[in-house]
C-alpha cells in the first residue's frame, strides 16, 4: 500500500460519518487488492512455463505485495469499525447532551417570561374576572324575582353576553400562578 492510498483511506475527521466513508474507501481498496491478487497469481502460473526467473520473482513479489495489502485494509477494517462504535456512541452522547441544553434553555426562557410578562397579564385578566364576577352579580340583582329575566333597563349587549348566550371570561381563562402556589384565576 503506497502513501497516497493511506492518506486517501484514512478518514479525515473522528466523526462517525468520516469513519463510515474510510470504511467505504478501505472496503473498494480491498477488492483492488484481492483482483491484483487473482491477476497476479494467474500470470505467475504462466510465468512459471514461459517467462524468466526475473519474472517470476516480481510476480511473486507482486502477490506477496497483494496478500500484505489485504491483510493490512483488513486490520484498517476492523480498527475503523471499533473506531466507529466509539464515535457513534460519542456523537450520540452529544446529541442527547445538545438536546437536553437546549430543553433547558426553553424551560429557562418560559421560566422567565411566566415570572415577568406573563405575571402582569394575568393580574390583569385576573382583574377582568373580578369585574365580571360583579356585572354578574349587579346582572343577578336585577332580575325579575319571577322570571329571572334580565331587566329592560340594562344594555342589550350586557344582556346578550355576561352569562346569558356568551361565555365568560372565566371560561376562557385557567391561568396557573406565575410562582408554585395558587393559581390567578380559577374560575
Amino acid at each position: 500500500m503506497d502513501t497516497a492510498t493511506l492518506k486517501r483511506v484514512r478518514p479525515a475527521a473522528g466523526t462517525a460519518a468520516a469513519i463510515r466513508a474510510s470504511l467505504d474507501l478501505v472496503a473498494e481498496e480491498r477488492r483492488g487488492a484481492e483482483r491484483r491478487l487473482a491477476e497476479c497469481a494467474a500470470a505467475r502460473s504462466g510465468l512459471l512455463l514461459e517467462g524468466t526467473a526475473t519474472q517470476i520473482r516480481e510476480a511473486d513479489v507482486a502477490i506477496r505485495d497483494a496478500q500484505t495489502d489485504l491483510q493490512q485494509f483488513d486490520a484498517m477494517a476492523e480498527e475503523l469499525r471499533r473506531r466507529l462504535t466509539e464515535a457513534a456512541a460519542r456523537e450520540a452522547g452529544e446529541a442527547r447532551a445538545q438536546q437536553v441544553r437546549d430543553a433547558a434553555a426553553k424551560i429557562e426562557a418560559f421560566n422567565t417570561w411566566m415570572a415577568t410578562v406573563y405575571t402582569e397579564h394575568g393580574r390583569a385578566i385576573a382583574e377582568g374576572v373580578e369585574i365580571e364576577r360583579l356585572a354578574l352579580r349587579a346582572i343577578d340583582a336585577l332580575r325579575d324575582p319571577v322570571t329571572r329575566g334580565p331587566t329592560a333597563e340594562l344594555p342589550v349587549l350586557s344582556k346578550a353576553y355576561v352569562n346569558n348566550d356568551g361565555r365568560g371570561l372565566g371560561f376562557l381563562t385557567r391561568l396557573p400562578a406565575a410562582q408554585p402556589g395558587p393559581a390567578i384565576v380559577w374560575p
